[in-house]
């Protein structure tokens, strides 16, 4: 090779050389302003849910006086105040229950962006539900109950918090309808809106909510009738809409949901008969809840095939007929089914009488204003030495009480209707033989 074309190579592995450490400082030198871009991002940020903080500290009233949230200062960062935690420098969860706040929640709660739970449950916060709150699109946990001063409507912001899994707005002062919108959150698993003010339907869109567990607008205004989409919802273990101005029909599909667990629509206006089937394929039913309506017709005898019941309130309908004895199989704590118009007499009628004294756990008997004839069958005074509370007034009981009501040393709360006899004595039976 002669000089001319090595010196050329050689300029040329020079060039090459310099570009490429041209290069090197120049992608540092951008790293460099990233890095500190990014630093002055977090920090600015850092700010922003720091000044959040402190703004629902100060709109919170009571913090101060009581000193529950004295210690959010400069003293300390705030991933360290109490209440408060942090993931990667960022607010992911706020947790101030029970601890006696008053006044409202500042909007400023709707820069903490990165907040998954949010938790102020059981304190005397009053005001609306700031629509800030829509900002929120990680939040999956949300618990504002138990503050009876938190009023107005459920804000339509909340409509884009559609992570939400835990949804507990419970006892407080909200009006207005239960918004349609609450049914498109594919992952809402727990929502309460009891003890409340709320008023109109129940929003068919609820029955979208594929995964939901627990539905509760029990004690609202709630009118019309209960959306047929709920029956299908697969995962259901609780729905209660007791203390409503709820009618019609109950639809059947709900006493063959195999996944529910407790089911109470106690005080409304609703009618109509019990299918035959009811309870047939309802094994995790432990508490039912239909007291206080318009039903009629017998009791279904399939009620005995939901065999973990414990609670069975039928009390204040228009039932007809016999007990039939195989709800005496059940086994249940408590059975209420006072009110109706349930017939029995000597020959018939007691016979779940006699299997309720298979029941070792039985606490409860409310049989009271119906149309009961004949003889008490001795087999009352084999029930549960665990019974509290037995209720036989306004029936039509005759004859004598039978001598073995004296070993019921744990019941204090008789009524019986007058009949020939005196009550055995003993000592706390606290029998009153009026009506």
């Amino acid at each position: 090779m002669t000089c001319a074309v090595r010196a050329w190579a050689s300029d040329r592995e020079s060039m090459a050389g310099a570009r490429t450490s041209g290069t090197h400082a120049l992608q540092l030198h951008l790293l460099l302003i990233m890095l500190l871009l990014a630093a002055g991002v977090q920090r600015s940020h850092s700010n922003i849910e720091r000044d959040a903080l402190q703004a629902f500290r100060a709109g919170v009233s009571g913090a101060s006086s009581s000193g529950a949230l004295q210690s959010w200062n400069s003293t300390s960062h705030f991933c360290r105040w109490p209440g408060v935690a942090c993931t990667d420098g960022h607010v992911t969860s706020l947790n101030v229950s029970s601890l006696g706040l008053t006044g409202t929640i500042s909007p400023a709660i709707g820069n903490l962006t990165y907040l998954e739970y949010l938790v102020l449950e059981k304190n005397q916060l009053s005001g609306t539900i700031p629509d800030s709150i829509g900002s929120l699109r990680r939040l999956q946990y949300l618990d504002l109950c138990d503050n009876i001063g938190i009023s107005g409507e459920i804000p339509e912001s909340l409509r884009s918090c559609t992570s939400l899994r835990f949804l507990y707005l419970n006892n407080n002062s909200l009006t207005g309808a239960i918004p349609t919108w609450l049914g498109t959150f594919p992952n809402l698993t727990y929502l309460y809106l009891h003890l409340n003010s709320l008023s109109g339907k129940i929003p068919p869109s609820l029955g979208n909510l594929t995964k939901l567990q627990a539905l509760r607008v029990d004690e609202n205004y709630l009118q019309g009738s209960l959306p047929l989409g709920l029956m299908d919802l697969p995962s259901l273990q609780t729905f209660s809409a007791y203390q409503n101005l709820l009618q019609g029909e109950i639809p059947p599909g709900f006493f063959n949901m195999s996944s529910l667990q407790f089911l109470a629509l106690t005080n409304n206006a609703f009618h109509g008969v019990l299918p035959p089937d009811a309870g047939a394929r309802m094994s995790n039913l432990r508490g039912l809840y239909l007291g206080g309506n318009n039903l009629t017709g017998p009791i279904p005898a399939a009620l005995a095939k939901a065999s973990n019941l414990t609670w069975l309130s039928l009390a204040n309908n228009s039932f007809t007929g016999q007990v039939p004895p195989e709800i005496g199989m059940l086994c249940p704590q408590w059975l209420y089914m006072s009110g109706n118009h349930l017939t029995a007499s000597d020959d018939q009628g007691w016979e779940f009488l006699d299997h309720l004294t298979n029941c070792s756990n039985l606490q409860g008997l409310a049989l009271d204003n119906n149309k009961l004839g004949g003889e008490l069958p001795s087999s009352i005074g084999r029930l549960s030495r665990e019974i509290q509370a037995i209720y036989l007034g306004n029936n039509r009981i005759s004859g004598p009480i039978p001598p073995g009501i004296g070993n019921l040393v744990g019941c204090n709360c008789w009524t019986l209707n007058p009949i020939s006899s005196t009550a055995p004595s003993r000592k706390g039976l606290g029998i009153s033989r009026t009506s």
